[in-house]
Protein backbone atom coordinates (compact mmCIF):
# COMPACT_ATOMS: atom_id res chain seq x y z
CA UNK A 1 0.00 0.00 0.00
CA UNK A 2 1.17 3.16 -1.21
CA UNK A 3 0.79 6.49 0.57
CA UNK A 4 -0.64 9.69 -1.42
CA UNK A 5 -0.67 12.83 -0.33
CA UNK A 6 -3.31 14.97 -1.62
CA UNK A 7 -3.97 18.87 -0.97
CA UNK A 8 -7.37 20.36 -0.76
CA UNK A 9 -7.49 24.41 -1.16
CA UNK A 10 -9.59 27.03 -1.06
CA UNK A 11 -6.39 30.09 -1.52
CA UNK A 12 -7.34 32.52 -4.00
CA UNK A 13 -3.81 33.65 -4.88
CA UNK A 14 -3.00 31.87 -7.92
CA UNK A 15 1.32 31.81 -7.01
CA UNK A 16 -0.33 30.11 -3.80
CA UNK A 17 -1.68 27.57 -5.64
CA UNK A 18 1.15 27.60 -8.31
CA UNK A 19 3.44 26.57 -5.39
CA UNK A 20 1.58 23.28 -4.27
CA UNK A 21 0.63 21.99 -7.55
CA UNK A 22 3.94 22.86 -9.19
CA UNK A 23 6.33 23.37 -6.09
CA UNK A 24 6.96 19.89 -4.43
CA UNK A 25 7.06 16.15 -5.93
CA UNK A 26 6.00 15.11 -2.98
CA UNK A 27 2.04 16.12 -3.24
CA UNK A 28 0.16 13.74 -5.39
CA UNK A 29 -2.78 15.52 -6.29
CA UNK A 30 -4.21 19.31 -5.68
CA UNK A 31 -8.00 19.75 -5.01
CA UNK A 32 -8.95 23.17 -5.43
CA UNK A 33 -12.71 24.33 -4.28
CA UNK A 34 -13.30 26.81 -6.91
CA UNK A 35 -10.98 26.39 -10.16
CA UNK A 36 -13.24 27.92 -12.44
CA UNK A 37 -14.17 30.51 -10.97
CA UNK A 38 -10.78 31.80 -9.75
CA UNK A 39 -9.92 31.38 -13.46
CA UNK A 40 -12.74 33.92 -14.50
CA UNK A 41 -11.68 35.96 -11.64
CA UNK A 42 -8.31 36.25 -12.69
CA UNK A 43 -9.24 36.91 -16.66
CA UNK A 44 -10.82 39.85 -15.32
CA UNK A 45 -8.16 41.96 -13.51
CA UNK A 46 -4.79 39.80 -14.07
CA UNK A 47 -2.15 39.65 -16.21
CA UNK A 48 -2.40 36.47 -19.03
CA UNK A 49 0.48 34.67 -17.94
CA UNK A 50 -1.22 33.79 -14.83
CA UNK A 51 -4.07 32.61 -16.65
CA UNK A 52 -2.08 30.71 -18.79
CA UNK A 53 -0.05 29.13 -15.51
CA UNK A 54 -3.61 28.63 -13.97
CA UNK A 55 -4.92 26.20 -17.26
CA UNK A 56 -2.06 24.04 -16.52
CA UNK A 57 -3.30 22.83 -13.58
CA UNK A 58 -6.48 21.49 -15.08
Amino acid sequence: MSLHIVVVTAESMPNCVASFVLGTEDIDSVCYFALYEMIGDVKEVISEDIVETLGTFV
